[in-house]
């Protein structure tokens, strides 16, 4: 099972939830996750709503087939052919006339698989031990306290999106049996400033900005930035506001060997045409100094290009 299935009907994860229904049974996807991912939450939100939807239908058929298209469809199939006969109901998509078969075939099969001519594997049941996390952490920290490769921390916490765990609110880590201890253990011993992984560089709107050009300027997608700032209107932002830019984790951190401050991330910015230095070193939260002395700039020279590329390492 893939726990990052993804259809193109926009349902995601081994239940194939689609936002709306994840959203209803307490799945939540923002920057950071997409709880329909997570195999735990995804799997107990998908057990209620199958009990909803028997609730609703009396009929086992006809609540697989409400799984697959959703419940209003097959309301209307049964209003419309005067039935609650799933066999008679030939107006249901075609894929979803042909999962209950697929369904009851697979019931059918699991119960003698020898029969078949399968051979049913031996799968260990998913163990794991947590950990609650109070802040935003980044991915390739925790993976090496934990000794582990950053991969196999992903497939042990799959809903994550990003490089990093949310900023917001805290975060319940799952780890491999057997790790806990040792992590923690690991864990407390770094200094703080060395743990968490900046999320934000904060963005001061200018003229003729707009959603769709910041977010190209940073790599990101509009849907992502207009989210962490709860903008409802992607049209309308106005010169002067401060924008919340999300960033992406596992980045370089500073420290005395790549001349980075400790607690800081390096990010290249490719200069563009109008940028100033000044203007560059406010919307990451610097001064025009440190980045002249990052780029070994001359003291008090503020030329530069565009196509140049600036090392700048943001807090």
């Amino acid at each position: 099972l893939n726990p990052k299935a993804y259809s193109k009907a926009n349902a995601s994860g081994m239940w194939q939830f689609i936002y709306a229904t994840g959203k209803k049974y307490g799945l939540s996807r923002d920057w950071y996750k997409d709880e329909r991912r997570d195999p735990v939450k995804a799997t107990h939100a998908a057990c209620k709503y199958l009990k909803d939807l028997y609730t609703l239908f009396d009929n086992w058929y006809l609540t697989l087939a409400a799984y697959n298209c959703g419940e209003g469809r097959v309301l209307r199939a049964s209003k419309l052919h005067q039935t609650y006969d799933f066999w008679q109901m030939h107006s249901l998509p075609r894929e979803t006339r042909n999962y209950i078969p697929y369904f009851l075939s697979a019931a059918i099969i699991a119960r003698t698989p020898k029969a078949y001519g399968f051979k049913v594997p031996k799968v260990e049941p998913f163990r794991y031990e947590t950990i609650t996390l109070e802040k935003s952490a980044d991915i390739a920290v925790l993976a090496r306290v934990a000794g582990l490769k950053p991969n196999v921390l992903r497939e042990y916490n799959p809903e994550l999106r990003q490089s990093a765990t949310p900023s917001e609110g805290s975060y319940i880590l799952k780890l491999p049996p057997g790790k806990k201890d040792g992590f923690l253990a690991a864990w407390n011993a770094i200094p703080e400033e060395e743990r968490f992984a900046p999320q934000f560089v904060v963005h001061r709107v200018r003229y003729g900005e707009s959603l769709w050009t910041i977010s190209k300027k940073y790599s990101v997608s509009i849907h992502d930035l207009a989210a962490v700032n709860k903008i409802r209107n992607r049209n309308k932002v106005r010169v002067g506001q401060k924008l919340n830019v999300p960033l992406k984790g596992g980045r370089t951190w500073g420290n005395g060997e790549n001349g980075g401050p400790p607690g800081h991330s390096k990010r290249v910015y490719r200069v563009k045409r109008g940028d100033t230095l000044g203007q560059i070193a406010e919307d990451h939260g610097t001064r025009a100094s440190k980045i002249r002395r990052w780029n070994n700039m001359k003291y008090g020279s503020h030329l530069i290009h565009p196509g140049q590329k600036l090392v700048i390492w943001v807090k």
